[in-house]
């Protein structure tokens, strides 16, 4: 079973919870987080051997994992300015 599956529906009811009574704003995260859940969903099963035959290659995990490295180093001088003030 993906991940995702299990996930995305562990997200939307820890965001529902708050101090063990479900409030409204929990409700708006959760909604939020089905309406870009639903079209990313969508699109991975449509496209889901074109996805496992092009992406899924050590070439690619390895550029997507520096993308991603170089991204994050990238914010956290200007996150940490933003939590500072």
């Amino acid at each position: 079973m993906p991940v995702t599956y299990i996930v995305t529906p562990a997200a939307c009811a820890a965001a529902m919870v708050s101090s063990s009574r479900i409030d409204p704003p929990g409700w708006t995260i959760a909604r939020n987080v089905v309406i870009a859940f639903v079209p990313a969903a969508t699109v991975g099963l449509l496209a889901k051997d074109a996805i496992n035959e092009h992406l899924f290659n050590p070439p690619m995990v390895a550029a997507a994992l520096a993308v991603g490295g170089a991204a994050m180093l990238a914010i956290a001088p200007w996150q940490a300015r933003r939590l500072a003030a």
